[in-house]
C-alpha cells in the first residue's frame, strides 16, 4: 500500500444549512412524502438538507441500484434477534444491492451465515472486539465487490455495477466515537483514493462527526474545532456531502425524560466523479427502530418514472360523427362488466379512435 499523503492545511470551506422538507416514513413508497414524524425525532428539528453538488444531467441506470447503511447496535449472537430481523425486512422491502452494517457487536456470526440468511452473493465480516464494534459488508448479485482493506473502523472495496459495467470505489466507515483515531482513519481513505484515482467513489456509514452546528440538538453546544477539522478532511479529499431527505438527525441518546441529544452522525459522501456518473443519487433517512441510529437508504437513480396521463374527454370529439357509434358499440359489448371496468375499457376504445383521427391541420 502506498504511503498516505500528509493531511493538507485546514480549510473547512462553505457549509450549507438545512432547509425544511417533509419526512419520509414509508419504505415501500420512498418517493411519497408524508407528514408523519419518525420515532425519537424532535418536532422542531430542521428536516432536510439537499446538496446541490450531485444534481444535474446524466445517464440513467437500467434499473435503479441502492445501498443501505445502518449502525444497528445489535445485541446477541443470533440472526433471529429483533434488530437483525428488522434488518432482514429492510433489505427485502428496499431491495438494496449493497448493505453496510456497523456495531454488529458480534464475534460469532460468520460470512456463510450472512450469505444464507440474507440471500446474498457474498459478504465480508470484521468481527467485534469483545462487545465493541464489528462491521459487515454484504452485497447481492447485481454488484461485484473486492475488499482491499479492513480494520475496526473501515472496509474499503473496489466494485462494479454489473448492469451498466461501471466500476466504483466504496468506503464504508465507522468513525471513532472517541475522536482519537479520526485522522488515521482518513489517512487510510486518502491512501486508497490515491491508488484508485479518477474513479467514482462513494463513502457511507456512521462517521461519528457533524459538519455544522445545526446538525446537533441538545443541552451541550457542538464542538466547533472538531467540526472544522472534519469539514477539512471531507473537502480536502474531494468529497461532497450528498444531503438527505427525512429526519434532520440520525442519532439520539434516548434520554427523552432528561436531556435528549440528537445529531446527524450518519451520512453519505461522494467525489466529483461519482456525482458526474450518478447525478441523481438520493439519500433517505429512515425511521429509528431498534437502534439509536437511523438506517440510511441510498438510491442511485431517484428520477421518478414517467407518470401515465389520465384520460381526458375533449369537447371537439362531440363534433365528430363517428364517435357516437364507436362509444355505443363499446359500451354495449361490455354491459355485463362492473361499472368501473366498463368506463376504463370505454376510455381505451375512445383513445384508440382518437389516434386514428387525422390532425386538425390536415
Amino acid at each position: 500500500m502506498a504511503t498516505p499523503r500528509p493531511l493538507p492545511p485546514l480549510d473547512p470551506g462553505p457549509i450549507h444549512h438545512s432547509a425544511p422538507t417533509p419526512y419520509i416514513t414509508d419504505l415501500d413508497g420512498l418517493q411519497q412524502h408524508t407528514s408523519g414524524r419518525p420515532i425519537d425525532t424532535p418536532t422542531l428539528a430542521p428536516r432536510s438538507h439537499v446538496s446541490r453538488k450531485c444534481r444535474g444531467s446524466g445517464g440513467r441506470l437500467d434499473s435503479p441500484s441502492s445501498l443501505l447503511s445502518w449502525n444497528c447496535q445489535s445485541s446477541g449472537p443470533s440472526l433471529s434477534s429483533t434488530t437483525l430481523t428488522h434488518l432482514a425486512r429492510l433489505i427485502s422491502s428496499t431491495r438494496v444491492q449493497v448493505i453496510f452494517i456497523s456495531e454488529t457487536r458480534s464475534v460469532h456470526i460468520t460470512k456463510s451465515q450472512l450469505i444464507s440468511h440474507y440471500s446474498l452473493q457474498d459478504a465480508h465480516v470484521v468481527p467485534a472486539a469483545g462487545q465493541s464494534g464489528g462491521l459487515w459488508l454484504m452485497w447481492k448479485d447485481d454488484v461485484d465487490l473486492t475488499i482491499t482493506y479492513d480494520s475496526h473502523h473501515l472496509i474499503l472495496a473496489q466494485g462494479v455495477f454489473k448492469t451498466i459495467n461501471q466500476t466504483f470505489n466504496l468506503v464504508c466507515m465507522y468513525g471513532d466515537p472517541h475522536h482519537v483515531k479520526t485522522t488515521s482513519i482518513w489517512q487510510e481513505v486518502a491512501s486508497f483514493m490515491l491508488q484508485n484515482q479518477n474513479i467514482p467513489t462513494f463513502c457511507m456509514g456512521d462517521l461519528n462527526n457533524i459538519m455544522h452546528v445545526n446538525e446537533k440538538c441538545g443541552p451541550n453546544p457542538a464542538n466547533a474545532a472538531r467540526i472544522r477539522n472534519f469539514c477539512c478532511l471531507v473537502k480536502n479529499y474531494g468529497f461532497f456531502d450528498l444531503g438527505y431527505s427525512g429526519s434532520a438527525y440520525t442519532w439520539t441518546n434516548k434520554c427523552f425524560t432528561t436531556n435528549p441529544t440528537f445529531q446527524r452522525l450518519d451520512r453519505c459522501l461522494a467525489n466529483a466523479e461519482w456525482c458526474a456518473k450518478f447525478p441523481r443519487t438520493a439519500v433517505f433517512h429512515l425511521s429509528m427502530i431498534y437502534s439509536d441510529h437511523a438506517p440510511i437508504l441510498v438510491i442511485l437513480d431517484s428520477h421518478s418514472q414517467k407518470v401515465k396521463k389520465p384520460f381526458r374527454f375533449e369537447n371537439w370529439w362531440l363534433l365528430e360523427d363517428d364517435l357516437s357509434p364507436i362509444a355505443a358499440n363499446s359500451w354495449r359489448q361490455i354491459a355485463s362488466k362492473p361499472f368501473h371496468t366498463r368506463t376504463k375499457i370505454l376510455a381505451t376504445d375512445i383513445k384508440t379512435w382518437r389516434k386514428k383521427k387525422k390532425p386538425l391541420n390536415q
